[in-house]
């Protein structure tokens, strides 16, 4: 499966103004999307969900440089682990309905990671499922509080509820994480702003 990859769209009516223009606007509009894709994947990883940080750590943005020969402005933010679209929106009966609320070009981008499964066996997600239950320390016994004890589990305590829990993520799949959709909406808006103020 292809890695997470935006670009800024619906851009068109505002570059073509810059288009024609002295050179030094559309270096200044190529600066302004550098600094999108900057604060776009900044704020992502302020978004996604951590545990051991390489879906954090995979998410950088594409930056270019405007030069007199260039045709082309763009800018974007890649998020490079094969399982990112499943983070950001949801697999098998979760996907639909948010996929569903999201702007037209983001549901066909969506609609581009559908039925694309990471590959692998039931065994192989069944032991990253069993490491993650290990590391969180989810199978160790409640407390009356309900706080979950020191004691340690047992290894087939721990078997037992990462068995589960892929039964269930298998079946039902994962609800929705999104980091990249919440990070786009919230700088987009300046970015088309800030493009408009250079061709005033």
């Amino acid at each position: 499966m292809a890695a997470l990859n935006i670009q800024v769209n619906n851009l068109d009516a505002v570059l073509k103004k810059i288009d024609g223009v002295q050179s030094r606007f559309a270096g200044a509009a190529q600066n302004e999307l550098n600094a999108w894709a900057n604060e776009t994947a900044t704020l992502a990883k302020q978004k996604v969900p951590v545990d051991e940080g390489h879906l954090r750590g995979s998410i950088n943005a594409n930056l270019s440089n405007w030069n007199a020969g260039a045709t082309v402005l763009t800018a974007g933010v890649t998020v490079a682990v094969f399982y990112a679209a499943y983070v950001e929106f949801g697999t098998k009966t979760f996907a639909a309905p948010y996929v569903s609320i999201l702007p037209a070009d983001w549901q066909s981008f969506a609609a581009g990671f559908k039925g694309k499964g990471g590959g692998g066996s039931f065994m192989s997600f069944f032991y990253k499922i069993l490491k993650w239950v290990q590391r969180k320390g989810f199978a160790a016994k409640k407390t009356k509080s309900g706080k979950r004890s020191n004691s340690k589990s047992s290894i087939q305590e721990e078997y037992d509820v990462a068995y589960r829990i892929t039964l269930t993520i298998m079946k039902k799949g994962m609800k929705a994480q999104p980091f990249l959709f919440p990070a786009y909406v919230k700088t987009v808006s300046e970015l088309k702003k800030n493009l408009k103020n250079l061709v005033k």
